[in-house]
């Protein structure tokens, strides 16, 4: 019966069901979340404040989700762009399903991995499924969305424009 209530739960996700939340905008501040760790350690956004992050939301059957971890693991591999913070935040139900994952498929991603297997965190974006990314600037306000699947080429642009960007520049809305 829970794996029925997960399949029903990933499924109205995945078709923009279970969203009840105003969509957040480029320059909206980023809601308050809260998430696991696979670990099981308490993970919140608020931590990473001070830091550009990634916040990608996926699931392991989630072929397209699977496409942008791919190059979100390109993007943060290298160090190129700078120091920033990847949360792929996993919407599966069971825990054991994205750690088994990303051990066989990114053993060596530098990505700050949580579960959010309700999709509450999702909803309180206000997302319509998955994949779903978030680029938060140092100061937590939305500078970038991308939503379903495709590559998304101004990543690389919004990741650098941010990066450049002095720590303490107050946010002016969406980075262009």
């Amino acid at each position: 019966m829970a794996f029925l209530r997960g399949a029903l739960a990933a499924f109205a996700l995945l078709v923009g069901l279970a969203s009840s939340a105003p969509a957040v905008s480029e320059g909206d501040p980023a809601p308050t979340v809260k998430l696991t760790a696979l670990d099981g350690v308490p993970m919140d956004l608020a931590e990473f404040r001070g830091k550009v992050v990634v916040l990608d939301f996926w699931a392991t059957w989630c072929a397209p989700c699977v496409d942008q971890l791919t190059g979100l693991q390109r993007v943060s591999s290298d160090g190129a762009l700078g120091d920033f913070v990847v949360v792929a935040a996993s919407i599966d139900d069971d825990v054991d399903a994205p750690k088994a994952f990303l051990v066989e498929k990114f053993p060596k991603a530098k990505f700050r991995v949580a579960h959010d297997p309700g999709g509450d965190a999702l909803a309180s974006f206000g997302a319509d499924g998955i994949p779903a990314l978030y680029v938060l600037d140092r100061a937590g306000v939305v500078r970038h969305t991308h939503f379903g699947p495709g590559g998304d080429d101004d990543l690389e642009k919004t990741l650098s424009a941010l990066l450049a960007a002095p720590p303490s520049a107050p946010a002016r809305g969406p980075v262009d």
